[in-house]
């Protein structure tokens, strides 16, 4: 009688529960036979995101600020950018007005340098004398009298029908100004342009005449003890203090 020996070592062991694989393919991954797939029992698939890009989306690619979300100012921070601010403002105020006046003051000198030498221009071409009313014109004086003058008159240019007496404001500077524009002369030895005029009246008619920075008429005076000068009477607007005068020359 023939005896059965078993032999352990060669003995192959399986698992208990195997797993069937197709032929022809992988093996599945164990499921629970009572969910079916796209029912409710399916576990959420996970869904990524794409960053957006900071220079795509324009403003949705920074999204605002919202109560639970970044940090927004606060009021003491508010507070403190507002008094900031009006500092800043108070400061700016204070030094504009003396900005200004600074830059009138330039405006003003350039201009009487401008008709200093076109008085010398003209007094180049009528033997060394400068224009003025027939009051400065005396005897041996430098002053040519261009109100009573033979041909063409500067007054023409400036009164066409009333002529103002020499009590007139603004006597010798419309002189001045119709001495220098005159085109029917040798010049204009001055071209007003760009602002350098300003209207005066005298009841009757306006007239233009040269101006300083602050669209004040510029002063023209005579003297025989000091000479022939052009004047501005600065911001204040009076004799003496801040006036700006420049002389054509001196006796």
């Amino acid at each position: 009688m023939t005896s059965r020996t078993s032999n352990t070592s060669s003995t192959k062991r399986f698992p208990v529960n195997p797993v069937k694989v197709p032929r022809g393919g992988s093996p599945d991954p164990p499921r629970n036979p009572a969910l079916k797939r796209g029912g409710s029992g399916d576990p959420p698939r996970k869904t990524y995101l794409k960053p957006l890009s900071p220079w795509a989306g324009g403003v949705a690619a920074f999204p605002s600020r919202v109560r639970g979300g970044g940090r927004a100012f606060t009021l003491i921070e508010l507070i403190t950018v507002m008094a900031i601010m009006a500092t800043l403002m108070a400061m700016i105020v204070g030094v504009a007005p003396q900005i200004q006046d600074a830059w009138r003051a330039r405006i003003t000198r350039t201009r009487l340098l401008a008709v200093v030498s076109a008085l010398q221009a003209y007094a180049g071409d009528y033997n060394g004398k400068y224009p003025g009313p027939a009051a400065w014109a005396t005897t041996g004086s430098p002053i040519r009298d261009v109100t009573t003058t033979t041909g063409f008159k500067e007054w023409d240019v400036l009164f066409q029908a009333v002529k103002p007496s020499s009590a007139w404001e603004y006597y010798e500077e419309a002189i001045l100004y119709a001495a220098l524009i005159s085109a029917t002369r040798r010049g204009p030895y001055y071209k007003a342009a760009g602002g350098q005029t300003v209207v005066r009246k005298d009841g009757i008619q306006e007239f233009n005449l040269l101006a300083d920075g602050w669209e004040r008429p510029i002063l023209y005076e005579y003297s025989t003890t000091t000479g022939l000068l052009v004047r501005s009477l600065g911001k204040d607007g009076a004799t003496g203090g801040d006036d700006i005068d420049y002389f054509v020359f001196q006796n």
